[in-house]
């Protein structure tokens, strides 16, 4: 079985401390989370990694889920997004979009990067056997400081800095992100951080990836690029014998739900309706559920509770009828 038991020991160096141990977690994902969530909250506040004096550097050693692990002299900030909206999955190549998650890490490098003309990458890994759904997001960024360069990334190198930016989570949720760099070796060494945490995650050299492409065996695959949907498109779900006594009919979903599914329907679309991407699962935060979400017989279900409703998309502004 898969552990559900995270033990936390902190203290002072060289006294006993005090140790923690959580064990509610309903399953690995839960845990997986909370320890990730833990170890980013102690980022924030100053913590850094120990290192064992016995082993000599670069041999052996735990790598986080946002490192490149392509140079160890770059400089690394990593956050936790709880709270912050759940990333847009639509991705328009001429519409490239620095992730708002990096305002969070650094604000002032945020407002003046740009995402590298080639160098970016949406991820999902969607397990319907333990109702896990994914997302990873990888961008290398260029930052020209007071010279003014276009959106891709274009411009003399001369004077830019490069950057890895990695965002993950569950769905639905805000995740967390890590930012690395400015890179020693420039925009080489930010496309081999690329390429290796590319090929890491889904098994696939970047040289030879093709989005949309069917993922292998417990990796994550690289999505195809989503058109910008309509600004009118609504979702609702169909209520009934509400225990709280609402009446009957279609309620629309919370702003934050609303768009997260209207991403993944266009991602579904985008697509070709391929049925592994037909169901996935999003983490409401609002409600504290996880939904099984149907894209293709329009149905949510609860995965704690098992009720499942109709759902249904509209572009008119109005309830269905």
């Amino acid at each position: 079985t898969a552990p559900r038991t995270v033990i936390t020991s902190y203290g002072k160096c060289g006294f006993t401390g005090r140790t923690i141990k959580k064990t509610d977690f309903k399953n690995r994902q839960e845990a997986d989370d909370y320890v990730s969530s833990q170890e980013a909250t102690k980022r924030n506040c100053g913590y850094i990694d120990a290192t064992d004096p016995s082993i000599p550097p670069n041999k052996g050693g735990g790598k986080s889920s946002g490192s490149s692990s392509s140079s160890s002299s770059s400089p690394k900030k990593k956050a936790s997004l709880k709270g912050h909206s759940a990333p847009d999955l639509e991705d328009q190549e001429e519409e490239m979009t620095v992730d708002s998650g990096l305002a969070e890490v650094d604000a002032a490098l945020s407002s003046r990067v740009v995402v590298h003309e080639t160098l970016h990458a949406r991820l999902a890994l969607v397990d319907h056997s333990k109702n896990s759904d994914k997302y990873y997001i990888l961008q290398v960024l260029v930052d020209g400081k007071k010279k003014k360069i276009k959106k891709g990334g274009s411009a003399s190198k001369t004077g830019l800095d490069y950057y890895l930016f990695t965002r993950w989570g569950r769905t639905g949720t805000g995740g967390q992100c890590n930012l690395e760099g400015p890179f020693v070796g420039g925009e080489n060494h930010a496309e081999k951080g690329f390429s290796n945490l590319f090929k890491s995650k889904t098994g696939v050299e970047w040289a030879k990836a093709v989005r949309g492409a069917p993922p292998k065996t417990g990796k994550y695959e690289y999505l195809e690029s989503v058109s910008k949907g309509d600004k009118d498109a609504s979702w609702y779900y169909y209520l009934t014998l509400d225990p709280l006594g609402k009446a009957d009919g279609w309620y629309e979903y919370d702003k934050n739900n609303a768009d997260e599914v209207e991403s993944l329907y266009l991602q579904y679309v985008a697509s070709k309706h391929v049925a592994r991407l037909s169901t996935r699962f999003i983490h409401s935060t609002s409600s504290g559920y996880t939904y099984k979400v149907n894209l293709g017989d329009l149905t949510q279900t609860n995965t704690n509770s098992g009720k499942a409703r109709p759902i249904k998309r509209t572009t008119t502004g109005k309830p269905p009828s």
